[in-house]
C-alpha cells in the first residue's frame, strides 16, 4: 500500500491483475523516471537488427537528397520501429528520409562546450537535456550516421581509425574532412586506378576521401625514389646515344610522372586528391602509367 524511494522518484501505486503485472508497471515508472527521453521503440533492439538497418542508412547518406527506396518490407518495418523514434530519419510507406536532428543537436552542444569532439562527448550529448538510456550499439549507430552526415572521420592521435557498429572507442576524435569538388574527385578516382593501380570507391564522402588520399600519398612516396633513379638513368642513356633529352618523348613522359609524384608529395592530406586531379600530364595517361609501372618494377 505504500511505496517510497530513496532518490527522489515518486512512484504511483501500480495497478495489475497480479503481483508480477503490478511490479512490471512499477518498473515502467522507474525507467521512465531514470530515462525520460528513451525512444519508444516498436521492437526489441538487438545488434543484429541495427546491422540490418545500417546499409540502407548508408545508402541514404550517399543520396544527395538523403532519400532512398527500401524494397524489403521487413527492413521497412524495422526502420520504422527503430530509426524513426531514434530520430535518425523518417520511414514512410516505401522511402526512408534522413533527419537533421542529430546534426543540429550536436552542432549546438559543440558550439556551447567547444574543444575536441570525441565519441565520449557525443555519447554524453545524446543524454542531454534528458537521458535516453540506450545501449552502446544504438549510440554507435547514431554517432556513425552523424559522422557520415557531417563528413567527419575518426582519429586516434594522427592515426585515421575506421570504427564499426560493434567497436567505437570513446577516446576517438571526430574531425571534419574537407571534400574535394565532385569533378576533381571523379578525375582523381579514375587516375588513381589507371596510374597507381588502386581500386577506389565511387562515393565521395569523408571516409573514402581520407582513405584514397592516404593510399595515393603512400604509393607516390614509394615510387618517388625509384622514378628519380629511372629519370637519371634515362638521361645518361640518351646522352650516350647523342639524343637531346628535351626532344625525347620518353623523357617527357618520365618527367611528367616525376612532377606528378612531387606535387602529391608536397600536398597536405587535404589536397592530395586535387593535386592528382589537377596534375598536367604532358604525354598520354597511358604512357605515364607505363612509366610508373616500370619504375615500380625497377625497369628502364
Amino acid at each position: 500500500q505504500h511505496l517510497q524511494s530513496l532518490n527522489g522518484f515518486k512512484p504511483a501505486l501500480p495497478v495489475g491483475a497480479n503481483f508480477k503485472a503490478a511490479f512490471e508497471k512499477l518498473l515502467e515508472q522507474l525507467f521512465g523516471y531514470l530515462y525520460p527521453a528513451h525512444p519508444n521503440f516498436g521492437t526489441e533492439v538487438k545488434p543484429l537488427a541495427l546491422r540490418k538497418l545500417q546499409p540502407d542508412i548508408e545508402r541514404a547518406l550517399a543520396d544527395p537528397e538523403g532519400r532512398v527506396f527500401i524494397a524489403d518490407k521487413t527492413i521497412r518495418d524495422s526502420m520504422r520501429a527503430i530509426a524513426n523514434p531514434l530520430k535518425l530519419g523518417e520511414m514512410g510507406e516505401t522511402h526512408f528520409v534522413l533527419s537533421c536532428h542529430w546534426r543540429s543537436h550536436v552542432a549546438q552542444k559543440h558550439a556551447q562546450q567547444g574543444g575536441a569532439m570525441t565519441v565520449k562527448s557525443l555519447r554524453a550529448w545524446m543524454d542531454e537535456p534528458q537521458r535516453m538510456g540506450v545501449s552502446r550499439e544504438v549510440q554507435n549507430l547514431v554517432i556513425l550516421t552523424y559522422a557520415e552526415q557531417t563528413n567527419r572521420n575518426f582519429f586516434k592521435g594522427t592515426a585515421l581509425i575506421r570504427p564499426t557498429l560493434d567497436s567505437l572507442d570513446d577516446e576517438l576524435e571526430l574531425r571534419e574532412q574537407a571534400l574535394p569538388p565532385e569533378e576533381d574527385w571523379r578525375l582523381a578516382v579514375q587516375r588513381a586506378s589507371s596510374l597507381f593501380g588502386l581500386v577506389p570507391p565511387d562515393l565521395r564522402n569523408a571516409t573514402n576521401v581520407a582513405k584514397l588520399s592516404a593510399q595515393i600519398a603512400e604509393r607516390a612516396a614509394d615510387l618517388r625514389p625509384k622514378l628519380d633513379a629511372l629519370v637519371r638513368d634515362l638521361g645518361h642513356r640518351l646522352a650516350a646515344l647523342g639524343i637531346d633529352a628535351d626532344d625525347a618523348n620518353r623523357m617527357t613522359t618520365a618527367r611528367s610522372a616525376q612532377a606528378l609524384l612531387v606535387a602529391i608529395g608536397a600536398a597536405t592530406s587535404e589536397k592530395v586528391i586535387t593535386s592528382l586531379a589537377g596534375a598536367e600530364l604532358r604525354t598520354t595517361e597511358t604512357d605515364v602509367a607505363k612509366t610508373l609501372t616500370s619504375a615500380g618494377e625497377g625497369g628502364q
